[in-house]
């Protein structure tokens, strides 16, 4: 699936794809904030929102005009962050909190 950016003054094509397990697994483990037992076997996890985000669109994205680091996606204007974040949701539906 591809989604239009405005990147560094240039329209640029950024093309999501379907994730994999080990995907998942590395977003997860990028934005898990804290773990806490609470007794018993269910652990309470807390997940840093953002850094979940930014997760995403490092794992989610197969191709960009740019490479895949935090700092690059930060550099990104909020509007095309949404859209890739929303392309990367849509592609996978499972990820949708509906």
């Amino acid at each position: 699936m591809e989604v239009k950016i405005n990147w560094k003054g240039e329209e640029k094509i950024v093309i999501v794809k379907k994730l994999k397990h080990k995907d998942m697994k590395a977003i997860m483990q990028e934005s898990i904030k804290t773990i806490k037992w609470l007794g018993g076997e269910i652990p309470n996890i807390e997940i840093d929102f953002s850094k979940y985000q930014t997760a995403l669109v490092k794992y989610g994205v197969e191709k960009a005009p740019f490479e895949l680091t935090d700092e690059n996606i930060d550099e990104l204007d909020a509007e095309d962050f949404q859209k890739i974040v929303n392309a990367i949701q849509e592609y996978n539906p499972f990820l949708r909190s509906e």
